[in-house]
């Protein structure tokens, strides 16, 4: 094998030239012995290989003829790997089939973290549940065979939910209150507040609080609709009880468009 020399200067070149001479001498004089030295270590090497391990003469029936058996050398390390083997498989879990029993089914869970009881999850509910629907989610959790980190998980799923729906009420709710006070605004103009003191005498009179209740959470009170009519009805009626002046002060309940 030459070193290569490109590239170095005059004295890595000629000493390159001296090594490279002496590698070819060396290569020429022994290449016969090295050539019949690795032919003697690939034939051991083979026969080697072919070999079976001398325990395995042993073994009974196949199992002489066992190939997957061959890469252990000797009793010891087959014993070693039956040991290894044996640990892993007392500490692996089995999943019930079909035909399981409740008992292993229940043995099962109960490998996977399910506390003995419904009572003994250990699981932070938000304040707005009932102790009735809590009872009801360990209840169900545990004929689920759930654990409780994975009740925790379903619960703050649902929270997370709730919450994401009650921000899209309010933003609907917020959104139907601009437009529809808009709209009034357009068709009132400078009216606007004194038409809404009739909508509100007029729904008070008639309905009483609990209409009001009623038609806040129907989404009613932000319904122009309602309001025109409301204030339609009011304004018939004062004219048939009173000549001039006008209606006394009311209070507006903030975020609709209806007066308390």
């Amino acid at each position: 094998m030459e070193v290569n020399s490109e590239g170095g200067d005059l004295l890595t070149e000629a000493v390159t030239s001296e090594a490279n001479a002496e590698v070819k001498d060396n290569l020429t004089g022994d290449q016969g012995d090295t050539a019949q030295k690795t032919d003697d270590s690939v034939a051991d090497d083979q026969s080697t290989s072919d070999e079976k391990p001398a325990w395995m003469a042993q073994l009974p029936g196949d199992l002489k003829d066992s190939e997957s058996l061959t890469k252990f050398k000797n009793l010891g390390d087959l014993g070693k790997a039956y040991s290894e083997l044996e640990g892993k498989l007392g500490s692996s879990l089995s999943i019930p089939g079909e035909e399981a029993s409740d008992e292993e089914r229940s043995e099962f869970y109960s490998k996977l973290g399910r506390p003995e009881t419904p009572d003994g999850y250990n699981v932070k509910f938000p304040q707005s549940f009932s102790e009735e629907s809590v009872k009801g989610y360990k209840d169900a959790a545990f004929g689920l065979g759930l654990n409780s980190s994975q009740l925790g998980g379903v619960v703050k799923a649902m929270s997370l939910q709730a919450i994401e729906g009650l921000e899209y009420l309010q933003n609907q709710q917020t959104s139907a209150r601009d437009s529809g006070e808009a709209a009034l605004k357009k068709e009132w103009g400078d009216d606007y507040e004194d038409n809404f003191k009739i909508v509100s005498r007029t729904l008070t009179r008639y309905g009483g609080d609990d209409l009001v209740k009623k038609f806040s959470a129907a989404g009613l009170g932000n319904d122009p609709d309602v309001a025109k009519f409301l204030h339609q009805v009011g304004k018939d009626q004062l004219e048939h009880r009173i000549v001039g002046g006008k209606v006394g002060p009311a209070k507006r309940v903030p975020g609709q468009l209806s007066y308390d």
